[in-house]
């Protein structure tokens, strides 16, 4: 839409304006001052979010906050990410496009930024850099680091640093086409040039597609295990990108993506996979059991009684959309579950810690189905 992102401390009492920090435009802004010291060269220098756009087009620049925030009280940080520059079209804003598509470090105090790692300079695809940062003690080289783990939407998981900034590594967690890699001693994206976005031609397969190889649906850390688990898409795209005109209210967004699942695809026999569907609808009702466990089946109990068990009815509706670029038609399923609820909490004894679990118990399902499709079967 050609806005200005910026992020804003309120105070809870009265919503008077504590602190905004812009994502463009001059350091007065963007409240970088004498404390901001990022890891990389690339960041350093004054009003970058000036000087690293054609003309004024900062002013429209984009770099929204529409994701997550993370804060350490023991470092006294907040760390959120940036969305990305506008318009799509890269061509119509040369430079980096600072400080979008980005991560910040703030004082949550007063605001200013203490560091700023620039995932997708000049971002070419839409990556933003919005999803969230899981705080974790790691040891690394013999010694226990402050760090953040971050899936990000260009398909790397990022493990930096959260008092420096600096990245110590980043490994794809989706098949990457739009990249060859992460280059950790500059801390940039290593480009494939023939993926490249050139006016008025279609750039085919770029993966992952402009969602990501994960959105804004969160992660999870286990300390239990080490484990990280991501919800990740596996999607490419193909890419145009268009001539931009910038009208104050209205899309600025230069480019026509076409999203498919072109590797899920390849994976599956697509018309297997919709006579599977046909005869689960026709099937329709049925009783689901889920139950919980515990992956290490060690020192566990089950506590229904607790602060009472809570039993209620949840009505919820559910819609799958499968694309038809990818089944030469499409099915649009609505499931309906109906059933009771069961509240019940999951204790470790060895280690005295509790987590909530909700235990679904005899859900029905039902499921309302409308195909179309030339050539379904």
């Amino acid at each position: 839409m050609g806005v200005r992102g910026w992020l804003t401390a309120l105070r809870i009492d009265n919503g008077q304006i504590v602190w905004r920090a812009y994502s463009t435009g001059p350091d007065r802004d963007v409240l970088i001052g004498p404390r901001f010291k990022p890891f990389y060269s690339h960041s350093k220098g004054a009003d970058l979010g000036i000087h690293t756009w054609p003309g004024e087009a900062w002013k429209q620049g984009g770099g929204t906050t529409w994701g997550w925030i993370s804060y350490d009280p023991s470092l006294n940080l907040i760390y959120y990410g940036t969305g990305n520059p506008g318009p799509w079209n890269h061509e119509q804003r040369p430079g980096d496009n600072k400080w979008t598509s980005g991560l910040f470090a703030r004082d949550v105090d007063t605001g200013e930024a203490v560091w700023f790692y620039h995932t997708d300079p000049h971002d070419l695809f839409d990556y933003d850099d919005i999803n969230e940062s899981v705080l974790v003690d790691l040891p690394i080289g013999g010694t226990t680091r402050k760090v953040l783990l971050r899936p990000n939407r260009d398909g790397y998981v990022y493990v930096i640093d959260r008092i420096t900034g600096e990245a110590l590594s980043a490994d794809p967690y989706v098949h990457i086409t739009s990249t060859k890699g992460i280059d950790l001693k500059k801390g940039r994206p290593i480009e494939d040039e023939s993926k490249k976005p050139v006016l008025g031609k279609v750039i085919h397969e770029i993966c992952p597609a402009s969602p990501g190889g994960k959105d804004w649906q969160p992660s999870a850390y286990s300390t239990r295990t080490g484990y990280l688990y991501i919800p990740a898409n596996n999607l490419c795209m193909d890419f145009e990108s268009l001539e931009a005109n910038y009208i104050a209210g209205t899309p600025f967004v230069g480019a026509n993506a076409n999203a498919l699942a072109k590797k899920a695809a390849e994976s599956f026999d697509l018309r297997a996979v919709r006579r599977w569907l046909m005869v689960l609808t026709v099937m329709g009702l049925g009783a689901v059991v889920v139950r919980g466990f515990e992956y290490t089946q060690l020192n566990t109990w089950w506590d229904d009684n607790a602060y009472g068990s809570i039993t209620w009815v949840l009505l919820s509706l559910h819609t799958i959309h499968v694309a038809t670029d990818v089944v030469d038609g499409g099915v649009l399923t609505a499931l309906m579950f109906i059933g009771p609820v069961t509240e019940r909490r999951f204790v470790d004894v060895s280690e005295n810690s509790l987590y909530w679990y909700f235990i679904v118990a005899w859900w029905i399902p039902i499921y309302l189905t409308i195909y179309w499709a030339p050539r379904w079967l």
